[in-house]
């Protein structure tokens, strides 16, 4: 009988340990303003002015991930730089592609993850074109150097990064 009931608290115990711990913690969402498509796109005629363009960064974090050469700056300045470097870094991948063959021009959305060593981790190409465009993304994404990860509390933690980019965008260079 006793182990019976050695047993029954011990299974108790245990279940109210897993219960606390199993708790969700809140999640942190940070969006930089919209920017409007028309002041970034090149060709106004084929995008809808409407549309939204920008970056959404999602997870538990007190600072958010960034692109290493965007270290020490802050909030939407920190946001935007990482904006900006992974475009570069697609625009140079895209080299002399035609941005009107044959594809849509609709946003395009660029999600991955930034686990806590700094490394992208599922990069997912929202885009109503060609495998080509996705493909030549991913590739300029992973020949990125690692990113900083986010930290809460001092500590490197994971967190999910969208960036929403014009279509025509992808291929202008800067001036």
């Amino acid at each position: 009988m006793k182990m019976m009931y050695r047993s029954l608290s011990i299974l108790f115990g245990l279940t109210i340990a897993v219960g606390l711990f199993a708790q969700e913690t809140p999640t942190n969402i940070i969006k930089s303003e919209p920017k409007e498509m028309t002041n970034l796109a090149p060709n106004e005629s084929v995008i809808d002015g409407s549309a939204k363009v920008g970056v959404v960064i999602v997870g538990d974090h007190d600072i958010a991930p960034t692109a290493e050469s965007c270290v020490g700056k802050d909030g939407d300045v920190r946001s935007d730089c990482m904006y900006h470097q992974v475009l570069a870094a697609i625009r140079a991948k895209m080299g002399n592609q035609d941005p009107n063959d044959g594809a849509v021009a609709y946003p395009v959305a660029i999600s991955f993850v930034v686990n806590q060593f700094g490394d992208l981790k599922n990069i997912r190409v929202d885009h109503t074109g060609s495998a080509d465009l996705s493909n030549k993304v991913i590739t300029a994404l992973y020949d990125l150097p690692k990113f900083a990860p986010a930290t809460k509390a001092g500590t490197s933690v994971g967190s999910t990064v969208t960036l929403t980019y014009p279509y025509q965008s992808l291929f202008a260079t800067d001036k």
